[in-house]
């Protein structure tokens, strides 16, 4: 093999805004047609979904057909020249630190390739990648190499054992709909903003009975939301059509409150035991795939309404399994540092583990980013932390 291109960065997980850094790792062992590293990151959007028309024809009976409806989306479309050799590539092994910004408030990665007991398909993929090629590529001498990056759907995934602010719901008992009997209050509460597909939601729910009726009980739900959007291509659809996926994924049913009481009522939802069917898939936030997760809890009295109160809870995706798993070649620890120039250039100065200075235009200091040998490239073969 003349080449092994090898990219790996500093995390698995990320959240819009991130800076990614990471670095490709080249190894040359004879002359290349090549002459370029181009780097790519790339994000996207997919959703296909199957739906039931009637198509009437004359003197003929009305038969149901399905057809499909699909979309793609570009979320993140980034390429770039890394490094240059107009003379063709040295022989020997090379590192090219590289960072980049990911754009803010792109949606968090998902996958769904469901059947439903209709027989329908529902498919989405949310997916996030970067990649690093060897140009220009000829048929005899083709190398490159791709890493998945998971992305967030939001920050509470990132740091999700800070609470949510509890939601609550007041409701007036009336007799008759006319004679009022006082009211019930009911709060809800979750103890952090994002659960692992794995995790036990506790949901504690408290119900201020200010009336003179009895409530009877109550019922927590955990429902989730899909929602694919897409067009049929053979009839030339522009105007995308949403298609909605809503099921209650667990249901758990919990004593009431006597009159003029409080009572407090704590449910465990486990997800593991629910995740069944399709699954959980993760919580996002997309342009034509969504999906959404609530905590329902409905509080039942007597000659009123029932009281109902919406919980909204993050999923997490699992975590990035292929980084974890990746195991350098011994060639990756012998690399010479080559920085890089523009867009993706990282800060060479390794003096310091980070860097203070004026942001232009700005009268405050400020931190610029990390230089390569900082502790931001401490986890990558061949660069080592400063002391």
């Amino acid at each position: 093999m003349a080449s092994e291109i090898i990219v790996r960065t500093e995390k698995g997980e990320y959240v819009g805004g991130d800076m990614l850094y990471g670095c490709v790792y080249l190894r040359v062992t004879e002359q290349l047609q090549s002459t370029f590293v181009k780097l790519v990151i790339r994000g996207y959007e997919i959703s296909e979904y199957d739906y039931t028309y009637i198509e009437e024809q004359e003197g003929e009976a009305i038969v149901p057909k399905t057809r499909k409806r699909t979309a793609r989306k570009d979320i993140v479309k980034f390429e770039s020249k890394l490094i240059d050799y107009p003379g063709g590539f040295p022989v020997g092994n090379f590192a090219y630190a590289f960072m980049q910004q990911l754009p803010a408030g792109i949606p968090g990665v998902f996958t769904l390739n469901h059947v439903d007991p209709g027989g329908k398909s529902w498919e989405g993929l949310i997916r996030y990648s970067v990649s690093a090629q060897l140009e220009p590529a000829t048929s005899e001498q083709r190398s490159g190499a791709e890493v998945p990056v998971v992305v967030y759907d939001n920050i509470h995934c990132r740091n999700p054992s800070v609470p949510p602010e509890d939601q609550t719901a007041t409701g007036s008992v009336k007799t008759f709909f006319c004679i009022s009997r006082g009211s019930v209050q009911v709060t809800v509460g979750i103890k952090r903003s994002a659960y692992d597909i794995t995790d036990k939601i506790p949901v504690t729910v408290l119900i201020r009975n200010d009336s003179s009726s009895e409530v009877t009980g109550c019922t927590v739900k955990l429902i989730r939301i899909i929602k694919l959007l897409g067009t049929d291509r053979t009839k030339q659809e522009e105007q995308l059509t949403a298609n909605t996926l809503f099921d209650t994924i667990a249901e758990m049913v919990q004593d009431g409150c006597p009159r003029a009481t409080t009572v407090r009522r704590d449910v465990d939802l486990d997800l593991s035991r629910f995740a069944i069917g399709i699954g959980i898939p993760p919580s996002c936030s997309g342009s034509i795939v969504k999906c959404s997760y609530i905590v329902d809890v409905d509080v039942h009295v007597p000659w009123a309404p029932d009281i109902e109160v919406r919980h909204m809870l993050t999923i997490r995706p699992p975590t990035n399994s292929a980084w974890s798993d990746w195991r350098p070649p011994s060639w990756i620890s012998n690399c010479t540092q080559v920085p890089v120039l523009g867009p993706c250039s990282v800060p060479p100065d390794i003096t310091s583990n980070q860097r203070a200075g004026l942001c232009p235009g700005e009268e405050v200091i400020c931190v610029l980013s990390p230089p390569i040998g900082s502790h931001t490239f401490s986890g990558m073969p061949g660069f080592q932390p400063l002391l």
